[in-house]
């Protein structure tokens, strides 16, 4: 199913979703889960009627937008969307926010200083009934040329601003994609997904870096690890520092057994996340606590680290990598930024992974000498040299 209205068919998409999250229930949870949903292997009910369509868009006074209007003749309600939200309402539950959760909407209200978001707690659609927290929502204030409603999805414990999606098929696939990052199920889908981030990485080795790039998105929101992993490398060399960073985040949030994947945290990761904090003014204090922070990463992930300058390129490739990385530093130093970069790129063909999700020389961007001329536009040049490892 895609993420437009263009794109919906819901039946096939929702039998999926309803076969793996029953697989993925834990022994508890299988118990007190309805016998009725599971021996349907279906998380929703029967279809909404035409005529209850209706009732609910006179009972609003507004026409429901298409995606979640052919959602309801599939399924009037449904339960469990992702992790946090147990239940969508039917059409006879569904209602204004004001009105099914008058105190959360007059709270929001009266801390919110931002006039947009105050005006849409006030006409906001709840479709959703119980949750951890959590609410979805349809704004009929933002409709788009197809009719589509843009929809959110808000927790209170996230502090943040509730999340905006496209329209309600874009926050289905989007809450799809949780379940998948969070319970990290053995199924057909993660087995396929998988296979897409291995073709990914090849094509990325290849020399292509869109493409590539995209795969991994869609991966590492289906919570796969290499997809991140592989993310973070091209998101960092293409000076995307904040998406980059946020892929830092995730994939540092817990240790790791593989091998390869500590050596290539801590000795080309951690160092390069450093660098992309190179230029962020901060105290002494700071700098000092957030180079303490790094050391300790290094240390989790793959004992002592060796200071950036000599990972960047040293620790990974053959002889000749490391002399072509000698002799453009020592270029660099000489003021010849051209001849570096020169250099580099013509001993990209003797540069080696140092494992299957070690995509480019990313640590070349913690080099002291080099890293500095590693623009974006040079990132995205050296992304597009075939590189071994296909």
């Amino acid at each position: 199913m895609g993420d437009r209205v263009s794109d919906v068919d819901w039946g096939p998409f929702l039998r999926t979703w309803s076969a793996e999250w029953i697989e993925a229930l834990e022994p508890a949870e299988a118990e007190v889960f309805p016998e009725e949903a599971r021996a349907a292997g279906w998380l929703g009910f029967a279809p909404a009627t035409e005529e209850r369509i209706v009732a609910l868009e006179e009972r609003l006074g507004l026409r429901l937008p298409p995606s979640y209007r052919s959602f309801l003749a599939v399924s009037d309600g449904w339960r469990n969307v992702g992790e946090f939200i147990q239940s969508l309402g039917s059409t006879e539950q569904v209602g204004w926010f004001r009105d099914l959760s008058p105190q959360w909407c007059k709270t929001l209200i009266g801390i919110e200083d931002d006039a947009f978001h105050r005006g849409l707690y006030r006409r906001v659609l709840q479709i959703s009934l119980e949750g951890d927290a959590a609410v979805l929502f349809l704004d009929p204030g933002r409709i788009d040329a197809d009719g589509e409603w843009t929809a959110y999805f808000h927790a209170s414990w996230t502090g943040d601003l509730p999340r905006k999606h496209a329209d309600f098929a874009a926050l289905m696939r989007n809450e799809y994609r949780s379940f998948h990052r969070l319970r990290k199920p053995d199924n057909a889908t993660s087995r396929a997904i998988e296979d897409q981030v291995e073709r990914a990485r090849v094509a990325c080795l290849a020399g292509a870096v869109d493409e590539p790039l995209a795969v991994f998105e869609e991966g590492s929101a289906f919570g796969r690890f290499r997809a991140e992993l592989m993310r973070f490398q091209v998101h960092a060399l293409l000076g995307n520092r904040d998406e980059a960073r946020r892929a830092f985040g995730t994939i540092t949030r817990g240790d790791q057994d593989d091998p390869a994947w500590r050596a290539l945290i801590a000795g080309e990761l951690v160092p390069v996340f450093g660098a992309l904090h190179r230029d962020e003014p901060m105290s002494a204090l700071r700098r000092s606590i957030f180079e303490r922070e790094l050391d300790e990463l290094g240390e989790r992930f793959g004992g002592e680290a060796e200071a950036a300058g000599e990972i960047a390129g040293e620790g990974s490739g053959t002889e000749g990598w490391r002399a072509a990385i000698a002799a453009a530093r020592e270029s660099a130093v000489a003021g010849d930024d051209a001849a570096a970069w020169r250099i580099v790129s013509a001993g990209l063909a003797r540069w080696r992974p140092i494992g299957p999700d070690h995509v480019a020389p990313v640590a070349l961007l913690a080099d002291p000498v080099l890293g500095p001329l590693l623009t974006p536009e040079r990132g995205r040049e050296l992304l597009g040299v075939p590189r071994a490892g296909r």
